[in-house]
């Protein structure tokens, strides 16, 4: 299992802070961590990265999520366990939002579970995925936001489930550090006062 952390050129000036805050709270991770070239279009390179490691499972990450807590390496060591066989991906923020009143109970303690009849059953917060299953979700030439909306239609076609944590294994600021092309001031705030 590899981290992929994706980039993307136009923000490659936001890698030692996001570098600085993954060292920073998760000093124990015991997996190898690679990037993706941060090409354009942007999911292309996503891909090429992939296509090009041959681990089963990735946890995906986003440069611009800016980790702000210490990680829960033994919940993301069960997660990996976890994400065989029918369960293609499973999520490690224990998402809150809009989406939050989908979920339904796994019977896998620790665990609940995302219908893939609805929106944003796939996303691209740091999840574990099987490999192949996440490059089959994805289309070249793709936006991230396209990858969440049409790649949530594409993802009932393959037979695996979504599954994530009830508790987030890996907590950063859910708005990221940049928004539509723009720096959130609210997360630069905190970056400069936790640094």
């Amino acid at each position: 299992m590899k981290v992929v952390v994706t980039t993307w050129n136009e923000y490659k000036w936001l890698a030692p802070t996001f570098l600085h805050f993954y060292d920073k709270n998760w000093p124990d991770n015991p997996y190898f961590t690679s990037f993706t070239s941060g090409t354009n279009p942007w999911l292309d390179g996503v891909i090429d990265h992939l296509e090009s490691i041959e681990d089963d499972q990735v946890l995906l990450l986003m440069d611009d999520y800016i980790l702000n807590a210490p990680v829960n390496t033994s919940m993301v060591a069960r997660a990996i366990n976890m994400c065989v066989g029918d369960i293609g991906c499973v999520q490690l923020c224990a998402r809150e939002d809009a989406c939050y009143p989908y979920f339904f109970d796994c019977s896998i303690e620790g665990f609940k579970e995302y219908p893939l009849d609805k929106p944003y059953s796939v996303t691209l917060q740091a999840g574990v995925w099987q490999r192949e299953f996440l490059l089959r979700i994805m289309q070249r030439g793709e936006t991230a936001w396209d990858v969440e909306l049409k790649g949530s239609t594409r993802v009932s076609e393959y037979g695996k489930r979504v599954l994530s944590t009830t508790a987030p294994a890996m907590y950063y600021h859910p708005s990221g550090y940049m928004q539509k092309g723009k720096v959130v001031e609210s997360v630069k705030q905190w970056t400069k006062e936790n640094w």
